[in-house]
């Protein structure tokens, strides 16, 4: 008996396990690709065939980028392993200390135009205005998990050192969402829609980062922590959780070597941009360091 020949996908052209029930004509299980063939008929045979091979040249396209993707993750890898490895020859290196990559929050600031303010007043004015058809809470939102309660001053340096590369996507939303306003009427019932918008407004930075958020400056958030989104007080990238849970094991952290790359959270995988290290870093219990690149780097 010869070997079996492999049964693909009408639609892409995928390889069929040998487990999955007979189909006829073969069809994969993804909903798309059961949807054209059950609209083969309607369409036509022509245009069934020209939908057919425009979604295989996008499935194509998607399978190469996401080499690419692969392959400048492993070459990106490839080059921090070196850079750690001249910084380890230079400072030394032991338990505790923990090496970690971060993106780049933005460095430039401008002023915030009146085409902002207007964007984020709306905004805060549709989030509030949902917020006050319910009575104030009697029990707070809930919340995502916040960060562990650590003596340590650790993920605020690695958050400096990183500069906001998270913060970017908060545009003129500032990710503020009715929950948001439901917590701040539950720390005081008394909060009136009006008040809530003026304080927003008023903290508005006069420059705020470049494409960032509208409250995001060089010295970090415009806003009082508690006027903050649920996102912004909770949210951690995998090297803040790394940290956090190198905080709550032995050895435990004590220093973070950094590199920082070109790229902040979201745009770090765009395969145009350029994504090379550019800053160098020591953080310490008492000390945030900037490092110069070894020689042999």
């Amino acid at each position: 008996m010869g070997p079996l020949t492999p049964t693909h996908c009408t639609v892409c052209d995928k390889i069929l396990p040998l487990w999955q029930d007979a189909r006829q004509p073969p069809c994969c299980t993804d909903a798309s690709c059961r949807l054209l063939l059950a609209q083969r008929a309607q369409l036509g045979e022509f245009l069934f065939q020209h939908q057919v091979s425009q979604g295989r040249a996008r499935a194509r396209e998607r399978a190469e980028e996401a080499r690419a993707v692969a392959a400048r993750a492993a070459a990106e890898g490839a080059e921090s392993e070196r850079a750690f490895a001249a910084l380890r020859a230079q400072r030394g290196t032991g338990p505790g200390v923990l090496e970690t990559v971060l993106p780049s929050g933005p460095r430039r600031t401008r002023p915030v135009s009146a085409r902002r303010r207007a964007a984020y007043e709306a905004h805060l004015r549709a989030v509030v205005a949902e917020a006050f058809v319910e009575p104030p809470p009697s029990a707070p939102p809930p919340a995502p998990a916040g960060a562990p309660a650590l003596d340590s001053r650790l993920p605020e340096r690695l958050c400096t050192a990183c500069g906001g590369g998270c913060c970017t996507a908060g545009k003129e939303h500032a990710y503020l969402i009715p929950a948001s306003i439901q917590r701040l009427r539950f720390q005081d019932p008394s909060l009136q829609p009006e008040q809530i918008v003026q304080f927003y407004l008023r903290h508005i930075p006069a420059q705020a980062c470049v494409n960032s958020c509208v409250n995001q400056t060089r010295q970090g958030c415009a806003l009082p922590r508690e006027w903050r989104s649920d996102t912004c007080n909770t949210w951690a990238c995998k090297p803040l959780q790394t940290l956090y849970e190198g905080l709550q094991t032995e050895p435990r952290v004590h220093t973070v070597r950094v590199l920082r790359r070109r790229q902040d959270q979201w745009t770090q995988t765009l395969l145009q941009a350029d994504n090379g290290i550019v800053a160098r870093a020591e953080l310490r219990e008492d000390a945030l360091l900037t490092l110069r690149a070894p020689r042999d780097d």
